[in-house]
């Protein structure tokens, strides 16, 4: 494998990260902004739990879950094709 190839695979995974970061920041960081602006739909709660606790125990976990597994995916991918 030459250098511009090499190149071209840390381009590409370095876009790939910062666009999965970019959702994952957004995730993350809107929980705050919801809790401030949405206060009455993030107090709802389902049994013991509120909204907001589900959004960061489940949906934030889902989230990092899925983020890992379509980068190691498509890392795979990136280095197979080449």
């Amino acid at each position: 494998m030459g250098n511009k190839e090499m190149d071209k695979i840390i381009k590409n995974k370095f876009r790939l990260s910062i666009s999965l970061g970019v959702i994952f920041l957004t995730t993350v960081l809107s929980l705050p902004i919801l809790n401030e602006y949405a206060k009455n739909f993030m107090q709802i709660s389902f049994g013991n739990f509120s909204i907001a606790y589900i959004y960061v125990a489940i949906f934030i976990y889902l989230i990092s879950w899925g983020l890992t597994l379509i980068y190691v995916k498509k890392t795979n991918e990136m280095e197979e094709r080449n």
